[in-house]
């Protein structure tokens, strides 16, 4: 988005430095940085409050296992509302492998989903066979040559 604007005012002056891959992929990786920085304890406390138990620890685990009790799940959610973000704000966004980018992370989190969701609606602490979950990833990896 950040690019779009840049590119509309003809790169004036220190927006000049949008034009260069390197500035905005340092630039989208500091904002991520700190919008998971700023969002991270909020999310934790929601994840905390909307999740009540949290993580289930099995009983015949070892006993420093016993210390994650509570701790809430589906914190990967939080990374991934931080890179979409800063990805849509600093990259250009007429650039397909952007979008190829943004649709296969995406969905690698939602491959991920089933595990916490299990966890934490079930109370289990395994989520899916990892037979269903490679097949997943071997499709989705391939799909962004459809792109």
């Amino acid at each position: 988005m950040l690019y779009v604007i840049a590119e509309q005012l003809g790169f004036p002056g220190l927006l000049n430095l949008i034009r260069y891959i390197s500035f905005r992929a340092g630039a989208a990786s500091a904002t991520a940085l700190i919008i998971g920085l700023l969002l991270g304890p909020k999310f934790i406390s929601w994840l905390r409050v909307r999740q009540g138990k949290g993580q289930p620890i099995r009983a015949d685990g070892p006993q420093s296992h016993l210390a994650k009790r509570g701790t809430p799940t589906m914190g990967g959610l939080l990374i991934l509302i931080a890179v979409i973000v800063s990805v849509l704000l600093w990259m250009n966004l007429a650039n397909p492998y952007v979008w190829a980018c943004l649709l296969v992370t995406a969905g690698f989190g939602l491959i991920g989903w089933p595990l916490p969701w299990r966890t934490r609606s079930q109370l289990m602490n395994f989520g899916p066979s990892s037979r269903p979950m490679m097949s997943a990833v071997a499709l989705a990896a391939p799909a962004r040559k459809l792109m």
